[in-house]
């Protein structure tokens, strides 16, 4: 399936890992903080109101460390070893290959934080003895799952089998 315009099931292995890592990661490596630093500031403003507040916050840092361990994953083994293939084709994908199961799990539990993150906060729509600030926040939330579903559709759909494909063959 085409995203923003390119067909990244016939480009170049390493340009998909580059795309990734420059929209998907560097999206990720800002939001993150963001979010939790305004979460935090809602916790301390509305938590007696909203003890759910802090179940988010909760979910929230436990999503940021999970999404922290899996782009340190990629960016320090799987997406190397992309560049080096397309650079040299006698390098071997194999490990890359191996470990797709676990990334493919950690998509998964992912998925699940932000879905629990969604069902605390109201499915985003916020009770109206709250500011607009979290409404804003929510809203930030919500470009934060659509931008992983474009992610992990990249890597599940398109990237791992592929270099399952050229590990094997």
């Amino acid at each position: 399936m085409p995203t923003n315009g390119t067909d990244w099931r016939s480009e170049e292995l390493s340009g998909l890992t580059r795309h990734i890592a420059s929209t998907h990661h560097s999206y990720l490596h800002r939001q993150l903080p963001l979010l939790v630093s305004l979460l935090t500031a809602h916790v301390r403003q509305y938590w007696l109101k909203h003890p759910e507040l802090l179940k988010a916050h909760t979910l929230l840092h436990q999503l940021r460390a999970a999404i922290d361990q899996h782009l340190i994953k990629e960016e320090t083994v799987g997406f190397p070893l992309v560049e080096a293939y397309d650079l040299d084709q006698t390098k071997r994908l194999t490990p890359f290959a191996n470990s797709i199961n676990g990334h493919i799990a950690e998509h998964a539990a992912i998925g699940e934080l932000l879905q629990q993150i969604r069902v605390t906060l109201w499915d985003y729509r916020v009770p109206e003895d709250i500011g607009v600030e979290v409404a804003f926040t929510c809203g930030l939330l919500e470009e934060l799952e659509k931008d992983l579903a474009e992610h992990v559709h990249l890597e599940d759909d398109i990237l791992f089998p592929r270099v399952r494909a050229l590990a094997e063959g």
